[in-house]
C-alpha cells in the first residue's frame, strides 16, 4: 500500500507539489485568456508569448506579470462589465426575450 510505504514528511512533500503543480496550471490558463483577450497585442506578440509560457512555463508565467501584467487588469474588467451589462439586460421584464427567464437572473426582478 501507498500509505504504509509513504511517510508523513513524503506525504506532506507530495501534496505541495501537487499544489504547486495546480497553481502553476491555472496561472497558465490566466495567462491564456489574458493573452487572447488583450486586444493591444498583435498576432506575433501573442504568438511570442504564448510560446515563451508553453515553453518555459514558471519564467514565461512570470515574465507576462511583470512585463504585461498591468494590461492584465482592465482586460478583466471589460470582461466583467460585459458580462454583467449582458446579464442585466437578459434579465430585465422590458427586453427579456420570449421563453423561460435564465438561471442566472436575480429572483427579485420576477
Amino acid at each position: 500500500m501507498i500509505a504504509t510505504t509513504f511517510g508523513v514528511g513524503q506525504l506532506v512533500y507530495s501534496i505541495l507539489w501537487f499544489f504547486l503543480f495546480f497553481v502553476e496550471i491555472w496561472l497558465m490558463i490566466s495567462v491564456f485568456i489574458d493573452i487572447f483577450r488583450s486586444h493591444d497585442l498583435k498576432g506575433w506578440a501573442k504568438a511570442l508569448w504564448l510560446l515563451l509560457v508553453l515553453v518555459l512555463p514558471i519564467i514565461g508565467i512570470l515574465a507576462y506579470f511583470i512585463f504585461a501584467g498591468t494590461r492584465c487588469v482592465p482586460i478583466r474588467f471589460r470582461a466583467i462589465s460585459t458580462r454583467s451589462n449582458h446579464s442585466a439586460t437578459m434579465c430585465s421584464t422590458s427586453q427579456a426575450p420570449v421563453g423561460p427567464r435564465p438561471k442566472s437572473c436575480p429572483s427579485s426582478l420576477s
